[in-house]
């Protein structure tokens, strides 16, 4: 049985509310945000009673789901989009990732969905500053996890998708496009090792994600 048929028969069993109550504000939507967040990041159900920061949380549907069902009042979103964000959900802030309106060390669990791969085509800069800033959010003892881009899968996306392009013009721009995410994945590895020689301890696993793979970085504070 999966994490997740496993957490719905408990809710089933609960004498305290039936889960027919306590799952009825939350749609289908919902629901697969949290079967997606937990499967992509390999949360266990301690992890999801932890203070928990969800960074760039579009319309906090994992946060909802993680506070009201899992009566989780520690967890919190942030986005910053404010048009994504209702404020009448509690736990959802509208902030940026390169300053999260939240205190040093405030979370056990930092999670970046989809989140860091945003920078690689940016400022390099910006990519340390946003691991900083949630790495400065983390407890002690405590753990980031985000899908990352790496060299060699700027590389195979490279390799799948410039032949496809059948533009002259069009493929030349999607080849240096791809080489420039390439030179800032490098970047990134290197800081990656930087942060292991200053006493973090930083993993990597690969995570089938629909058809897709994802490379998933988990970075402990010690």
């Amino acid at each position: 049985m999966g994490f997740f048929e496993g957490f719905h028969r408990k809710v089933q069993n609960s004498a305290e509310e039936p889960a027919q109550e306590k799952l009825r504000d939350f749609n289908d939507a919902q629901e697969k945000a949290f079967q997606s967040y937990t499967e992509y990041f390999s949360l266990s159900k301690e992890d999801l009673q932890k203070p928990l920061l969800d960074i760039g949380s579009g319309d906090g549907a994992f946060v909802q789901y993680v506070r009201k069902v899992l009566d989780n009042k520690q967890a919190y979103g942030v986005e910053r989009q404010s048009q994504k964000v209702d404020p009448s959900r509690e736990g959802m802030v509208v902030g940026n990732g390169l300053a999260l309106p939240f205190k040093d060390e405030s979370f056990e669990i930092v999670l970046a969905k989809d989140y860091f791969p945003l920078f690689v085509a940016k400022k390099e800069e910006d990519m340390r500053q946003a691991i900083f800033e949630a790495l400065r959010v983390l407890k002690s003892g405590g753990k980031m996890l985000g899908n990352i881009a790496t060299p060699e899968k700027e590389i195979e996306a490279r390799d799948y998708w410039v032949p496809q392009v059948k533009d002259d013009e069009a493929r030349e721009r999607a080849r240096v496009n791809f080489d420039n995410r390439y030179e800032e994945a490098k970047k990134l590895e290197i800081f990656l090792q930087d942060l292991k020689e200053r006493g973090y301890k930083v993993d990597y696993e690969e995570n089938k994600i629909g058809e897709h793979k994802k490379v998933i970085v988990t970075i402990q504070k010690l």
